[in-house]
């Protein structure tokens, strides 16, 4: 090979190598990029996602992060006064909504109350009409059906606005009589059988009471949510995680931080923070920083506000470290043409030096 053909092969070979480094830029940390697929969801009313849940889950994310400064507050504060308020009118409301929207509020408004005089008076009527004689509380206030989900979701409801006058003893023992004492889980209501997610809930409630002790044989119940733990450590997919019931295939984020919150509560020993903390780095997405689930159909191409909440939480709640620096890909187009005009200019001196030495 000529010298001439070794100098096209050099330039050639440098460019490919530059072309194929370009996609990956400086390292950052876990915790930045999450922070930064979270402010990459805001729309035009400062609202994130496409539900108050996905906006209660990111201001939640933020505030922990100690970046709710990145979000115009009033703006975003106006906009759920106001959706609390249309949904009375049209009467759409459920306590899930209700509680999403204080929720988001809370995070928003450090002093004072979060709604005025006028629509916490309607707010408080209506929790009242969902409030069950026989124990719990419904999804709205024109059923009569209690659930536990709806029964969790309405006594946070009272207490972020500072009243709990309707959360009495006879919500306490309901939620006690939801337990299946053939599993230690329970069940939506009393007659149904036991569920992660009921567990989970009547759980909160319990300790939210200052009635967790009152669980009879605490060992079936942390027996029911350790046998959803994946421990076959050759289960490279699944390995550390917790799977939503006994027939998935996967583990997934959700249910793997309803297990860890309510072990956390019941039985701390149970965990096991390396495995569980190291299984959710791997669902990390090189892609945009977020976090994603893989189900029984397709494993997620892009990560999603709820899957990333419960990642953070249960990396939080288990003293993981979002700290650590890593690599994602992501695509810079201005880094690349300056890296292109770099080369070009490489180009030119190369020619100019060897036009010299010809002569």
């Amino acid at each position: 090979m000529n010298r001439k053909s070794q100098n096209a092969a050099f330039i050639v070979f440098f460019i490919t190598s530059i072309l194929i480094i370009t996609p990956f830029v400086s390292a950052v940390t876990r915790r930045t990029h999450l922070i930064n697929y979270i402010l990459a969801n805001q729309d035009q009313n400062n609202r994130f996602g496409t539900s108050y849940e996905e906006t209660s889950y990111a201001l939640e994310i933020l505030n922990d992060c100690s970046m709710l400064g990145s979000v115009n507050t009033e703006s975003l504060q106006s906009y759920l006064q106001n959706e609390i308020q249309e949904k009375f009118e049209t009467s759409t409301m459920d306590v899930y909504n209700l509680y999403y929207l204080l929720k988001s509020l809370d995070f928003l408004i450090s002093t004072g109350d979060l709604v005025n005089n006028s629509l916490k008076s309607i707010i408080l009527d209506y929790l009242d009409g969902t409030n069950q004689t026989t124990g719990g509380f419904s999804p709205t206030n024109s059923s009569n059906t209690s659930g536990l989900v709806s029964t969790y979701f309405a006594i946070k409801a009272y207490n972020l606005i500072d009243s709990n006058q309707n959360i009495s003893n006879i919500h306490k023992n309901w939620t006690l009589n939801c337990r299946n004492s053939g599993d230690g889980g329970y069940g939506g209501n009393a007659s149904l059988p036991s569920s992660l997610i009921s567990t989970y809930y009547a759980i909160l409630i319990l300790n939210n009471l200052d009635a967790i002790n009152e669980i009879t044989n605490v060992t079936d119940t942390v027996s029911y949510l350790t046998s959803f733990y994946i421990d076959q450590v050759n289960d490279q997919t699944n390995y550390g995680g917790y799977l939503i019931d006994n027939d998935a295939k996967f583990a997934i984020l959700s249910s793997t931080y309803y297990c860890i919150k309510s072990l956390n509560i019941l039985s701390p020993s149970e965990l096991h923070k390396g495995a569980t903390c190291s299984w959710v780095y791997s669902r990390q997405n090189i892609k945009d920083g977020g976090f994603v689930d893989k189900n029984d159909e397709i494993d997620q191409v892009y990560s999603s506000i709820p899957s990333s909440y419960f990642a953070f939480k249960t990396i939080t709640l288990l003293g993981g470290n979002l700290d650590v620096q890593i690599w994602m890909v992501e695509f810079n187009w201005i880094l690349l043409v300056v890296i292109l005009l770099c080369i070009g200019v490489f180009i030119a001196i190369a020619i100019f030096f060897w036009r010299r030495n010809r002569l």
